[in-house]
């Protein structure tokens, strides 16, 4: 059921309601398509330019029904996927592809250190840190930027091993964290790669990094470009697989990401 209730206050836009749960709509004035996103708990959003008609939103949100609802679904479950990390020992964190407990130790260092055992994720604390309010912010403040640099670590290593293999060179390789894309390739020879990609596989790493350096020969998804890729990563389907079979284990990183905003993101 879709509602359709009064104008929201400060915004002069009118208030949807889709089967109880508020839809934010966001407007981009140089956005040309409608864009649909559910995110956990159960955050809707559309995107949209500033002209677009309301009874078109409604229209997008009726025919998007059924996928709404399954990711609704999905989200509602009891799932420790969706669920904050607070940082606590024994709470299980996915890197590297493997769910690691985390153990946290008590240091002198004055500093936070992160490391990743055989079979423990390893927080190193400093004592005169007090484990109470506020405790699972200041861990997480440190732990994304050792997180990003391990990734970025990672990919480079990857780019650069490939690279020799394929006798394929990047102009310029850089670094996002977004929600629906593990990489991307320029016409210009740019590549980009999602540092979330560490909690992955080290295989499924290595097959997009193929993935993005084959482009820089073949700028599509025809036959030649993924002979390229069977050539030199044959098991690239079963990291692709896998990271569409897992794509919401990555969450994690994006709620951590998102507590550490104070401010309400813009749209």
């Amino acid at each position: 059921m879709i509602e359709v209730l009064g104008k929201l206050q400060g915004s002069g836009q009118a208030e949807i309601l889709f089967h109880g749960r508020p839809v934010e709509i966001c407007r981009k004035p140089r956005l040309r398509r409608l864009n649909l996103k559910v995110s956990p708990p159960g955050n809707i959003r559309v995107s949209t330019n500033l002209t677009l008609q309301l009874s078109q939103i409604l229209k997008f949100l009726t025919r998007s029904e059924s996928w709404i609802l399954e990711k609704l679904k999905l989200f509602s479950e009891t799932n420790e996927t969706f669920l904050p990390k607070q940082f606590k020992p024994g709470e299980l964190f996915l890197l590297r592809g493997n769910l690691y407990p985390l153990e946290l130790v008590l240091t002198r260092s004055g500093q936070f250190d992160f490391a990743l055992g055989k079979k423990h994720f390893w927080v190193g604390v400093p004592e005169s840190i007090p484990q109470g309010e506020g405790f699972r912010r200041l861990v997480a403040k440190n732990f994304l930027p050792w997180f990003r640099e391990q990734a970025i670590a990672a990919i480079k290593g990857s780019v650069g091993r490939w690279s020799q293999a394929m006798g394929l060179e990047a102009k310029s390789i850089g670094f996002r964290s977004q929600s629906t894309r593990w990489g991307s390739c320029s016409g210009a020879g740019h590549l980009s790669f999602n540092w979330k990609l560490w909690a992955a596989p080290p295989h499924c790493l290595d097959y997009v990094v193929v993935h993005e350096l084959a482009h820089l020969k073949f700028l599509h998804h025809q036959p030649r470009f993924w002979h390229l890729v069977d050539q030199h990563f044959p098991e690239h389907r079963t990291a692709r697989r896998w990271l569409k079979d897992h794509q919401n284990d990555f969450y994690f990183l994006d709620e951590i990401k998102q507590s550490l905003n104070d401010k309400k993101s813009d749209c």
